[in-house]
């Protein structure tokens, strides 16, 4: 008997899985699931800047949901504390889902719920086509469109904090205020 702990085929038909692969470009030792969101980012549907925004919010939603094992360590994410006392933490979350919530007010309903569907549950473009009561491609071609917005939202969204540098690391100041009661047009 031969034990491996590469993916079944039929777990492959279901499923995207890169190998592992170590290189001088890629230090991955194990499989790697591949989402509906990194599949779009190697489409090319979405840029660097989107598929990131993408990413963060994930992260939020995870943190503010208590769910970790599954993701990289969330040091950074939008509302981190930095001295990792028990109040920082609190405050963190407190603007995490401050941020979130701002975010879901600018994406609107329907945009939120397919960020959300792609980004945190990685639903298929079937099942989100179900949900939203379109064909599945028309699910694909408005989650490309919601994670676009989201790419903007969320920078725009980026908390300022100590010396002008926001909790994902970038110096970003925001763009729509806090008391705008709707995203600037264009947006």
């Amino acid at each position: 008997m031969i034990a491996s702990n590469a993916p079944t085929w039929s777990f492959r038909r279901h499923h995207d899985v890169d190998p592992p692969r170590v290189d001088a470009s890629t230090f991955r030792q194990g499989w790697r699931i591949r989402s509906r969101l990194d599949a779009l980012y190697v489409a090319e549907q979405l840029t660097a800047g989107e598929w990131q925004a993408a990413q963060e919010f994930r992260m939020a939603c995870d943190r503010v949901r208590g769910v970790t094992g599954h993701t990289a360590p969330d040091l950074r994410a939008s509302g981190a504390g930095h001295s990792g006392g028990a109040h920082d933490a609190m405050l963190g979350m407190v603007a995490t889902t401050a941020r979130l919530r701002v975010v879901d007010r600018y994406l609107g309903p329907l945009f939120s719920l397919l960020c959300v569907q792609c980004c945190v549950h990685d639903v298929s473009w079937a099942h989100l086509g179900r949900v939203v009561g379109v064909d599945p491609k028309t699910a694909q071609t408005y989650t490309v469109t919601a994670l676009r917005r989201l790419g903007v939202v969320w920078i725009a969204t980026a908390a300022r904090l100590r010396g002008g540098q926001d909790a994902a690391g970038a110096f970003a100041a925001p763009i729509i205020p806090d008391r705008a009661a709707r995203p600037p047009r264009g947006l």
